[in-house]
């Protein structure tokens, strides 16, 4: 890792707060196509922030992730969650040139 750069990781935790693996998503991807690609599941149903079935409690490192990053949440959802169909980390944590960890809970 370069200066420049940084190292994102997601923890991704069940609905009871058992750890199901790690995952590290690429600039300008969500949380579950990420997921998906280290071979771990986060259920969805509509991939455009509609349906809540994809919804996690951000546990830890909030101010990291863009709940809007690939479109606009069609749903309510409480400040600690996120649609991982549509949310991933924030721009700007590429460049600082940190390590980040960012720590999701399914709901279901």
């Amino acid at each position: 890792m370069s200066s420049q750069e940084s190292s994102v990781q997601v923890q991704l935790l069940n609905a009871h707060g058992e750890s199901e693996g790690f995952f590290s998503p690429k600039q300008w991807q969500s949380f579950a196509e990420a997921a998906d690609d280290a071979w771990l599941t986060i259920s969805r149903s509509c991939c455009a922030g509609a349906c809540f079935t994809c919804c996690c409690r951000i546990k830890k490192w909030q101010e990291d992730v863009d709940i809007g990053l690939l479109s606009v949440p069609l749903v309510d959802i409480d400040e600690d969650q996120t649609l991982s169909c549509i949310s991933g980390p924030k721009d700007s944590i590429f460049t600082d040139g940190k390590f980040h960890t960012i720590i999701l809970q399914k709901l279901i």
